[in-house]
């Protein structure tokens, strides 16, 4: 669960630095919290995805199948997702802002959802 909390924090932790700190007017600060909020995200997302696939290595070979198939779909989804941001929304800076909260706030719930999906697997026999 470490994983996917740390990367829950990380995702969250982006659009709070633009509303709490951020504003009208970005400071050198704020930039350096949110590049360093990034890197931190992209060690959760390893730790995850290491934990995943540790989980799956156990199993037959058609659930590590499985598991790289869904980080697939994941990257078609969210690419879509983007596009349809792109398309739907306004590119000037609320437009932005609205495409980014709408970004953050699906991968978050994703995010739950992945560790609630977690906890109920290592349940099962």
């Amino acid at each position: 669960y470490s994983g996917f909390t740390l990367y829950l924090f990380c995702l969250f932790s982006v659009p709070l630095i633009d509303v709490a700190l951020i504003g009208e007017e970005s400071t050198g600060s704020t930039w350096n919290f949110t590049v360093a909020a990034v890197a931190i995200c992209g060690l959760a997302d390893g730790v995850a995805q290491g934990s995943v696939f540790g989980s799956a290595a156990v199993l037959p070979a058609r659930y590590t199948q499985a598991v790289v198939s869904g980080t697939s779909v994941s990257g078609v989804v969210i690419s879509v997702l983007r596009v349809l941001t792109k398309a739907l929304i306004s590119q000037d800076e609320a437009g932005l802002r609205r495409s980014t909260y709408l970004y953050f706030g699906v991968a978050g719930t994703f995010c739950v959802f992945c560790i609630f999906v977690q906890a109920a697997l290592s349940k099962l026999p």
